[in-house]
């Protein structure tokens, strides 16, 4: 961001392998909220260069090619994945999602050369991979309890 020009974002990328695109964001300077520093920006958001609107993330739709808000996209309303698990499997998403981590975790901590226990300590990785196994056995554990409660009952009212 240069002093005399007008803040923007330059965006060049290649979408599909086949479509090239080339354009500009212009960011929109918000005030900062700490005392004595009013007469800089705090904070910049971007200026959707599909509908015009401010936000702080724009989202690249597979049809498009552009980034733009989230609302920008007429007839394809983009949700977070949360959003679209159903009410009835929820209490089972986050133990599956922690089994994902816990097993990405043990495929790239066991390589060549990679030790679990140093001086009769366990490595810093080795450490993390346990405390990620003993977060995912206690939340399949709550989720287990949570789908018995909600199928047969609160036992615990």
């Amino acid at each position: 961001m240069l002093p005399d020009n007008e803040p923007r974002l330059h965006l060049k990328y290649t979408f599909n392998d086949s479509q090239d695109f080339d354009y500009y964001v212009t960011l929109e300077a918000l005030p900062s909220n700490l005392p004595g520093h009013s007469h800089r920006p705090g904070r910049y958001r971007m200026c959707c260069p599909v509908a015009d609107k401010p936000a702080t993330a724009l989202y690249l739709h597979a049809g498009t090619g552009y980034f733009a808000h989230r609302l920008a996209y007429h007839g394809h309303q983009l949700y977070y994945e949360s959003q679209l698990t159903p009410h009835s499997i929820r209490h089972f998403a986050k133990p599956f999602a922690l089994d994902c981590e816990v097993e990405d975790a043990y495929m790239s901590g066991y390589k060549k050369g990679r030790k679990n226990h140093y001086r009769c300590k366990p490595t810093r990785w080795y450490a993390r991979l346990q405390a990620l196994e003993a977060k995912a056995n206690s939340a399949t554990l709550a989720g287990t309890a949570m789908a018995a409660a909600s199928k047969y009952g609160n036992p615990f009212a």
